[in-house]
């Protein structure tokens, strides 16, 4: 893109050859605008070989938080997940959540949570695009007076950390983009998934470190395979 600003770096002005014909002009600036064009393309080639020999980080697993009052409404949600981000890999039982009562006042109790966890890779730059998409289809699947009948979180488990997505900022949520932040949830350290000060008591319990551990296992499979492609 050539953005505003001068072709060359004397600009032609009024004088003693402000009579001569158009043409003139046209010619003499001819050439200042072949070399600017050569410096932009020059710069876009070097911007392109840099992207394309940066080290990006490997894909991750894309999972998906689901919480409701109705385990029927929790396993129908699936169907439109996979229309969206690819099959299903695992699917958790239906896991009692107990640890807080920030979603009771909204959908009642008792509440229960399955995480789906998806077979495609995940690359970590589109974790804002989905929590966009399960934002929208949060209010498809409300109730006529727009109550929430289902919550969806979205996330994405690395070989180092789990990220949640997460439109609520605080200080130790880096922005991502589209009025999503980040919240790293867990941390691998010490052979296991460790949580932080801000960690969710229920992503902190013994079952779910354990079932993320043994997520892991799998993409250090897949890695060692040469199967997880970037």
């Amino acid at each position: 893109m050539i953005r505003g600003g001068r072709l060359g770096s004397r600009p032609w002005t009024a004088g003693e050859n402000e009579r001569e014909p158009c043409r003139n002009i046209t010619v003499n600036l001819f050439p200042l605008f072949l070399e600017q064009l050569r410096k932009l393309s020059r710069i876009e080639n070097t911007v392109n070989s840099s992207v394309d020999s940066a080290n990006l980080p490997e894909p991750v697993l894309l999972l998906v938080s689901i919480l409701g009052r109705e385990d029927e409404r929790l396993l129908a949600v699936v169907p439109e997940l996979e229309e969206r981000f690819g099959l299903l890999d695992c699917l958790t039982p239906r896991l009692p959540f107990d640890f807080s009562p920030y979603y009771e006042r909204e959908m009642g109790r008792p509440l229960w949570r399955r995480l789906a966890v998806f077979a495609e890779p995940f690359h970590r730059q589109q974790l804002p695009a989905v929590k966009a998409l399960t934002n929208k289809l949060e209010g498809q699947l409300a109730d006529p007076s727009g109550q929430r009948t289902v919550n969806l979180d979205p996330g994405y488990l690395a070989i180092e950390h789990l990220v949640l997505a997460t439109t609520k900022k605080s200080y130790h949520r880096p922005y991502l983009g589209e009025g999503i932040y980040a919240d790293l949830t867990l941390i691998y350290q010490y052979g296991s998934y460790q949580a932080l000060p801000w960690t969710y008591p229920d992503y902190a319990s013994e079952y779910y470190t354990d079932f993320f551990a043994d997520l892991r296992s799998k993409l250090l499979w897949l890695r060692k395979r040469e199967k997880w492609c970037r």
